[in-house]
């Protein structure tokens, strides 16, 4: 059955239809690290916080912060790993270049001694809830001193601008951070070409990432369109069909599984802009709901 493949087999079938019930959620982690100036922290200090800003009790609290922290909120399995040494590869100060509104991104990124790995596993939680409990979860890790970033979906942020946008989460049941999760950018095959847009992070979703090919529109129309296709598969759960039309910004685009142009060996949604078929020409299909 579908509910057994693991998400990479799917790609060998770009036509198939991927459905979120495709998935195992526990296959769909949202991971995420906090770099630490020294190696160490307070987990008591995390699980106060978490406790103040969320009225989540993580407990029991693991008296040495080298050992690996168990809890679960909400459905969710919350692991966090200490690790004593700078992210592997460099990985940082790759992450540290898509942060053109972060100045002192670079810095954070190449100072940094040690970090924390967070893994939050979906259990009874849907994913929207999962990624909900880890940006909770990251909003309040921003409180130990000791953190100098938060890297989550493809780049970092600036801890106190990473909690400012969770804690709107504390005001409103919809309020859904989006930026925090998923990395929206945009890239040009050369100096002249037109933009194309992309994103990074909607497999924590159970959804492919999304591309538009050299969109004629201005930066700030793409980013939108993908930024509202992407909230249309969050807030049904489900990916887009191949072939599936949707409106963005009042533009017609169709949805199509195809090769991603911007991360090699991936699959990707691919958003293009149609005219719509008048009603007429459009297939006899009856509607469904």
């Amino acid at each position: 059955s579908m509910t057994d493949k693991a998400p990479s087999q799917l790609s060998e079938h770009p036509q198939s239809e991927v459905h979120a019930s495709a998935f195992k959620p526990a296959e769909h982690p949202v991971t995420a690290l906090a770099l630490l100036r020294v190696p160490a922290w307070e987990p008591e200090r995390l699980a106060a916080q978490l406790d103040l800003d969320w009225n989540i009790k993580a407990e029991p609290v693991p008296t040495d912060f080298r050992e690996p922290w168990l809890f679960r909120v909400n459905g969710s399995l919350v692991v966090i790993g200490f690790e004593g040494h700078p992210v592997p590869g460099n990985a940082a100060d790759e992450q540290a270049k898509n942060c053109p509104d972060w100045p002192d991104a670079q810095e954070m990124a190449s100072t940094h001694l040690a970090y924390l790995a967070l893994a939050v596993v979906a259990e009874e939680a849907t994913l929207v809830e999962n990624a909900r409990t880890a940006m909770k979860i990251l909003g309040s890790l921003t409180r130990q001193p000791n953190v100098s970033a938060i890297n989550s979906a493809g780049r970092l942020f600036e801890p106190e601008r990473f909690r400012s946008d969770v804690l709107t989460m504390q005001h409103s049941e919809t309020a859904f951070p989006i930026f925090n999760m998923v990395f929206f950018g945009l890239w040009q095959r050369e100096e002249d070409a037109p933009l194309s847009g992309y994103t990074l992070g909607l497999d924590r979703f159970a959804c492919p990432d999304l591309e538009i090919l050299e969109s004629p529109d201005a930066p700030a129309v793409i980013r939108a369109q993908m930024i509202a296709a992407a909230m249309v598969q969050i807030t049904r759960g489900a990916a887009l069909k191949d072939g599936e039309v949707l409106t963005l910004s009042g533009t017609f685009f169709k949805a199509e599984l195809k090769a991603s142009s911007a991360v090699p060996g991936a699959v990707t949604t691919h958003l293009t802009a149609i005219e719509k078929a008048p009603e007429s020409e459009a297939p006899k299909k009856k509607k469904r709901f």
